[in-house]
């Protein structure tokens, strides 16, 4: 039994009437703004069971991806990773039963001098962006994904709108009705709950997010810090004692009519990003490239000699007058040779590479499977850069 599940069984995840003397219980009659908030529909449901660890196709003190003066005007705030056991109710987005309980994006991390944030605006909507021009070209040029080329990637994230009760659950606390909303690792968080939505025998999955307790569902997780980066484990879904309350669902109306009206119609959470512009992200990497030129310089090296070895002998790209075989050839030795460095590290070092080049979702697992599965993504991001059909 886990931690987790050892601590509620003394409290059964059961909020007594008297604890919730001040707010208004919604009945579960169907009447009343519950009404509203149909079931997500199967289709939707299987949907997001089925992408759950699909990668997308092709916090510091810098900029973040939401808009701070709409989060505030909705008095919502970010929802922090701190270390222990937490407690969420993940809500809807919607009042449309087709319309998932979250928001997918990508995301470029540690941009610029100030580690800005920026939602990318061509994985996101298909516009320019100036860092995958940069990432494009640097492939183009090397020939092969480096560390530089990987770290421009950006990461898969999943917006969630939801209510924290860790306090109230575990430290008998009253409610706080205040909403969050969190940007939250893909594979570390959001497939992890989708694992635990599935009846696999059934072949049918639970919406997490109904605010009856017919389907909807309390989440509990662990949250562990290593280093910068939190760990997350532990994940749970305990049966709903009682239905979202009035409270949060007035909150929840607010924000999916606003933003209708604003003209956010199918995602309300859309209404909270930052979309940036083309030349935004390119004056924040200028920001980070000239930093790293003051550190190159300092050491009696240029800048462009550097980051663009290649560009000393080949002022031309010449990746578009080889071959297919050539790029294929280059494309494999590559990965063996990385697949070769991987299988030669301990277990701490192989951690370690992963945390350097963004496969933490690889730590934990058996270490000749996760080699795999990173040679053979590598070997996908390559082959989908090198403007050939392999």
């Amino acid at each position: 039994m886990s931690l987790l599940s050892d601590r509620l069984n003394k409290k059964k995840l059961i909020t007594p009437a008297k604890k919730f003397g001040g707010f208004k219980k919604q009945e579960e009659s169907g009447e009343g703004l519950a009404s509203k908030f149909q079931r997500r529909s199967q289709s939707v449901l299987d949907k997001t069971y089925e992408s759950r660890e699909d990668r997308s196709k092709a916090g510091g003190m810098g900029k973040q991806i939401f808009e701070k003066e709409v989060l505030e005007e909705f008095s919502i705030t970010e929802f922090q990773p701190t270390a222990g056991d937490r407690f969420i109710e993940i809500l809807p987005i919607s009042f449309d039963p087709n319309v998932p309980y979250f928001r997918e994006t990508c995301v470029h991390f540690s941009v610029g001098f100030s580690q800005d944030q920026f939602i990318c605006p061509h994985r996101f909507l298909g516009q320019k962006c100036y860092r995958c021009e940069v990432q494009q070209r640097l492939f183009r040029v090397n020939k092969s994904v480096t560390d530089e080329i990987k770290r421009l990637y950006p990461s898969d994230r999943i917006v969630y709108l939801l209510w924290e009760r860790t306090k109230e659950l575990l430290e008998e606390e009253s409610p706080d009705f205040h909403l969050q909303i969190w940007n939250a690792p893909k594979k570390k968080v959001h497939s992890k709950i989708q694992n635990l939505t599935r009846d696999k025998l059934k072949r049918t999955t639970l919406d997490i997010s109904d605010v009856t307790t017919s389907e909807g569902r309390t989440i509990g997780l662990t949250i562990e810090r290593q280093g910068d980066f939190p760990d997350y484990s532990g994940f749970e879904l305990h049966q709903r004692q009682e239905p979202i309350p009035e409270e949060i669902l007035e909150q929840l109306e607010a924000i999916i009519v606003t933003a209708d009206e604003r003209g956010y119609k199918k995602y309300s959470l859309d209404m909270f990003f930052h979309i940036p512009e083309y030349d935004e992200i390119k004056e924040s990497m200028i920001t980070e490239e000239d930093d790293g030129e003051q550190q190159e310089e300092s050491n009696g090296e240029s800048a462009k000699q550097t980051r663009f070895p290649r560009q000393q002998k080949e002022q031309e790209p010449t990746h578009g007058t080889q071959s297919k075989e050539a790029i294929e050839k280059e494309v494999i030795e590559y990965c063996e040779e990385l697949s070769k460095e991987l299988a030669e590290l301990k277990s701490l070092g192989f951690n370690k590479w992963c945390r350097e080049n963004n496969y933490e979702e690889a730590i934990g697992m058996d270490q000749s499977e996760a080699i795999e599965a990173i040679v053979e993504d590598v070997y996908t991001k390559m082959v989908s850069e090198s403007d050939i059909q392999l």
